[in-house]
């Protein structure tokens, strides 16, 4: 408790409050502080003694003055004006202690030097150089400001030759550590320019944040693609809050995980999704290096690179999903495979059968049993045929199709039902079409195929309804760029174990219905390749409603008002 109330003390009355980014200046102010607040804790001390001992006596409060002035414009990020002020201290006090006699030679050096050595720490090299000046100028000044203490010029040639060989070797010293340090900075810049040069080329880019006196992380230095990458120059990126802004929302979570493990002073290699300036979603792989400050023992700063690994991302999407396109291919291929076992083994094993009876009957004479067995060989080559028909059907989705064109919906649906129109009257069937279906964008030929499949299933799975309906329509949920239909009929409906297996290749749930199998995989796989989706709502005896999107016109030309 102790410890950590004497450390904030230190830090509200030592450290300066706010941040400055120059290390060298950051220490200069912070040495500046504590000079001044031993000043303050010296010179109240000696006053209070001489104001308790001494009756009568005036404080002398233009010290003061320069001494908390100092510290409160040092505090307020002022620091080249608190170090002049404080400075110029030093000979005006000796000014006003000689004309009022209280100071002596010997005491004027004890004021000086500090003053001149503080200068050559506190200020630059001109501005030390005049203020050596200024002190010389004291000294000389001395015999008239003083005639009584300094009778002539040769009372002050001590002092004076003092001064002068004290400023010479600060100014000589401040010249060679300014000379070295020029040259310690060309060599840096040069570097970094290296650096900068080499980092402008790679689609990566590193950084440094330092923390400040609130605790937050501030990028003080980047190189390398920092705009590209994020959209912000090093201004504007602060401006907004920094890195946690830029981060994407479902990822905040694993940037604080990371920001734990900083605090910990562990490293931290992480990938995650940021946000371009321009709206835009990239892919980062974040390395972070903590900056550890061992006299606090806490993270003083970050330090690391950031690289771009959006199309390394896409790159490794795009692959998944061909893997799984493929394992979907395969799939499809097992299921192809048994039905050319299965499926058209039937048939073929059907006409070889009857081709035997042909025979017999030719020899026996029977014609009637003949022309039956004619009749069976040919349904089984139709099945053959349908079948061999479907598949080729099914292997051009994505292959064979036309270039899209938009088209009104209900124009789409009318192609459909007159291709199956035969059926329709036959079980008559009522057809109820919504008014001002929307345009949509695709291959014409395609999306009727979608549609007829789904009446012709619909028509199928009737049952015995006493009054058949099938229903076309806008559903309510909406997708970006696309538009949602709906097929419902009244008829014998599906259970809800067989809703999976309703989009599958060759899946017939009753096999007393005609049919291969074919029809819904084909309408799967059309509605997907234009990137819409399709799914069934059903119910035993509550007939069915299939759900689809489609694409619409980028920019559409309007509605239409279809009906029947």
């Amino acid at each position: 408790m102790i410890r950590s109330a004497l450390k904030r003390l230190r830090q509200v009355l030592i450290e300066p409050p706010a941040l400055i980014p120059d290390i060298a200046l950051y220490h200069k102010s912070r040495l500046l502080n504590i000079f001044l607040l031993i000043m303050i804790v010296v010179f109240l001390g000696v006053d209070g003694f001489y104001l308790a001992t001494i009756p009568g006596y005036m404080p002398p409060w233009y010290g003061y003055v320069f001494l908390f002035g100092s510290y409160l414009l040092n505090h307020t990020r002022y620091y080249r004006f608190s170090a002049l002020l404080t400075l110029i201290m030093f000979p005006i006090v000796i000014f006003f202690n000689i004309i009022s006699g209280e100071s002596t030679p010997v005491a004027i050096i004890y004021y000086l030097i500090p003053g001149l050595i503080l200068a050559g720490i506190l200020l630059t090299f001109k501005l030390t150089v005049l203020f050596a000046l200024v002190e010389i100028a004291v000294i000389v000044s001395m015999p008239y400001a003083a005639p009584t203490i300094f009778t002539g010029f040769n009372s002050i040639v001590g002092i004076l030759s003092t001064m002068i060989i004290s400023s010479v070797l600060v100014l000589v010293s401040m010249r060679h550590r300014d000379d070295l340090e020029a040259d310690r900075q060309e060599t840096l810049r040069k570097s970094e320019e290296k650096y900068r040069l080499v980092s402008s080329v790679i689609s990566d880019y590193s950084f440094s944040n330092i923390r400040n006196e609130k605790g937050e992380f501030i990028l003080n230095w980047v190189a390398g693609a920092f705009e590209q990458i994020s959209g912000y120059t090093l201004e504007e990126f602060n401006a907004r809050g920094g890195w946690v802004t830029t981060v994407y929302p479902e990822d905040l979570e694993q940037d604080a995980r990371d920001l734990d493990l900083l605090l910990n002073n562990q490293q931290v290699v992480s990938e995650l999704r940021t946000i371009h300036k321009d709206g835009s979603v990239r892919w980062v792989r974040s390395y972070a290096h903590p900056l550890w400050d061992s006299k606090k023992n806490q993270l003083a700063g970050i330090y690391g690179a950031v690289q771009d690994i959006t199309e390394k991302k896409r790159i490794e999407r795009e692959r998944e999903e061909l893997i799984l396109e493929l394992e979907k291919k395969n799939a499809e291929l097992e299921q192809f495979t048994y039905t050319v076992s299965h499926d058209l083994k039937a048939p073929v094993i059907t006409i070889k059968g009857f081709l035997g009876y042909l025979a017999e009957d030719a020899q026996s004479g029977n014609i009637e049993r003949l022309q039956l067995d004619i009749q069976r060989i040919s349904e089984a080559t139709s099945k053959m045929h349908n079948l061999l028909n479907d598949l080729l059907e099914l292997s051009r989705i994505g292959r064979l199709m036309d270039s899209p064109i938009p088209m009104p919906f209900g124009d789409v649906v009318r192609d459909a039902l007159e291709l199956i129109r035969g059926s329709l009257m036959e079980k008559n069937i009522q057809i109820i079409i919504a008014d001002g279906l929307p345009y949509v964008y695709g291959d014409r030929q395609r999306f009727t195929e979608v549609i007829q499949n789904l009446l012709d299933n619909a028509v199928k799975f009737m049952g015995d309804q006493p009054h058949p309906v099938i229903e076309v329509g806008q559903g309510d949920s909406a997708q970006d760029g696309f538009a949602t239909f709906f097929v419902r009929d009244n008829g014998m409906g599906i259970a809800q174990q067989y809703h999976e297996r309703f989009f599958g290749l060759f899946n017939r749930l009753n096999p007393n219905i005609e049919g291969t199998g074919v029809g819904l995989a084909l309408v799967k796989r059309i509605v997907e390749f234009y990137g819409g989706r399709i799914q069934v709502q059903s119910e035993a005896g509550m007939g069915s409603t299939f759900y689809f999107s489609l694409p619409q016109p980028p920019a559409s030309p309007g509605d239409e008002s279809s009906s029947l």
